[in-house]
């Protein structure tokens, strides 16, 4: 069964997908296609990556009052102790048990602390997943990909620099050659990091699910 967290990232994906449709349909006829055209696919990997940062905050705010109930308090990742530390005070955390809705207080708590956090760099996410227990999530998910962890974790790396570049930079170079120089980009790299991050999106998913 698929967390709330995923269906919203179906969502948010499918939305890339249209923006991908949009760009064929631009480039379908014979000849140099339109020169903005391009930025259709700029557009559709920033938003392929926000997809993936989106799900990983939802996923964890979500799971996380389960996951404590699951290990009945005991021998908690201590990424999630020092969140709870960090966010609700000793005493507090005594009070919310006799709340009707303890969920919400420690939903709201890890929502607030990880507000101004992006988890689409390789690191980042998994350091967010560890909250749920999840130790190494691209040791795990290198086995689904059939590819070396390290290697995954270059190419997931090579997408959140690329989204970078689009969104802080206007995907212009920075460099003295290319200074001001649009950078280059091809509609299979778009493809492929569509596929990846919607299959990552779906191991994680699953691997929360069996937790």
């Amino acid at each position: 069964m698929s967390t709330q967290a995923y269906n919203h990232f179906e969502k948010s994906i499918k939305r890339s997908e249209t923006l991908l449709e949009v760009h064929k349909f631009l480039t379908q006829k014979s000849g140099r296609p339109l020169w903005w055209a391009s930025d259709v696919l700029r557009a559709a990997i920033v938003l392929i990556m926000s997809s993936w940062d989106s799900y990983v905050h939802d996923v964890v705010q979500e799971n996380a009052s389960q996951f404590i109930r699951n290990k009945k308090g005991k021998d908690l990742p201590k990424k999630l102790v020092e969140i709870l530390k960090e966010a609700i005070p000793y005493e507090k955390m005594l009070e919310i048990w006799h709340e009707e809705k303890p969920d919400v207080i420690i939903s709201t708590a890890i929502r607030k602390r990880n507000a101004e956090r992006t988890f689409m760099k390789p690191d980042k996410a998994e350091e967010a997943l560890r909250v749920l227990g999840i130790v190494d999530v691209w040791k795990s998910a290198a086995k689904y990909f059939n590819r070396r962890k390290d290697g995954l974790k270059t190419v997931f790396e090579g997408y959140a620099k690329r989204r970078d570049q689009i969104a802080h930079e206007g995907d212009m170079g920075k460099a003295t050659r290319s200074k001001g120089r649009l950078r280059s980009i091809r509609r299979p790299y778009i493809d492929q990091c569509l596929a990846d991050v919607k299959k990552l999106a779906k191991i994680v998913d699953e691997i929360i699910a069996s937790e």
